[in-house]
């Protein structure tokens, strides 16, 4: 995969360009100039200019009221702003006859794109359209940060948004009601319902004990965590799933989804 990393220096552009192919790699730098820090190996080499950053503000203000993104990728084990490449060929979907999953270059918070999840009104009372990724280091204590946009819900029945686990461990689960959940433990607690109509960007912070998990920049609401998470790679599974949709169906926007250890 490419990482560009772009930095806006007086009438001048410097580029630098680090190009991964098969076990080796090769670094061309056109340094002269250049006034901003190069990317950081924990970011994957992916930095916002400020030139970017003003285009994602810009798109932000006409854009549902998105918040203006900063360096997302710093210091993150995995970054996915949909944005590079072939998002859908980096995670596993999972799609039935009544729903799907696409790239949306419409709304965003990152400009251009971020990833759409529908599920058409059916008889299907447990459908799915997710995406899933898994990262390539293993943690125990752990951020996850992303944003999501509900367009269409099904009136008063639940959404599970995100699924949190590893190959150990129950699964932490979040309803877009706000139920925080620990599979095959219960409820674990509760947070604000997910708004529609507006990107909210939601946090989950795991550290051992404790589970808080932060709407919108509200709360942070802090439940005891009753199980010793074990340090594997962490599965991420996001979208809308376990959707009953009878009558009006679900369209949900996920971007800017990052994972940090703590």
């Amino acid at each position: 995969m490419d990482r560009r990393a772009h930095a806006v220096v007086g009438a001048g552009v410097a580029i630098a360009s680090l190009a991964l192919t098969g076990g080796g790699c090769s670094l061309l730098v056109d340094t002269d100039g250049l006034s901003t820090s190069a990317a950081s190996p924990a970011d994957g080499g992916f930095v916002d200019s400020d030139a970017e950053n003003q285009a994602d503000a810009t798109k932000a203000d006409a854009n549902d009221g998105a918040p203006a993104p900063t360096n997302r990728c710093a210091a993150s084990i995995h970054c996915e702003t949909f944005d590079e490449g072939d998002p859908l060929s980096r995670h596993t979907k999972s799609i039935d006859s009544s729903t799907i999953v696409t790239i949306d270059d419409t709304r965003s918070v990152s400009a251009p794109r971020s990833a759409r999840f529908v599920i058409n009104p059916s008889g299907n009372g447990s459908p799915d359209a997710t995406l899933t990724f898994h990262t390539d280091a293993a943690v125990a204590s752990f951020v996850f940060e992303g944003t999501i946009y509900i367009e269409r819900e099904e009136p008063s029945l639940v959404g599970r948004i995100l699924r949190l686990g590893n190959t150990t461990n129950p699964a932490i689960t979040l309803d877009r009601s706000g139920t925080v959940r620990l599979e095959g433990t219960g409820v674990l607690g509760t947070v604000s319902t997910m708004p529609s109509g507006q990107w909210v960007t939601l946090r989950l912070e795991l550290r051992p004990n404790a589970l808080t998990v932060t709407v919108n920049g509200t709360g942070p609401a802090a439940f005891a965590f009753p199980i010793t998470w074990a340090k594997e790679s962490l599965t991420v599974r996001f979208g809308i799933s376990e959707a009953s949709s009878p009558t009006t169906g679900w369209v949900v926007n996920w971007d800017n989804l990052v994972v940090r250890e703590l």
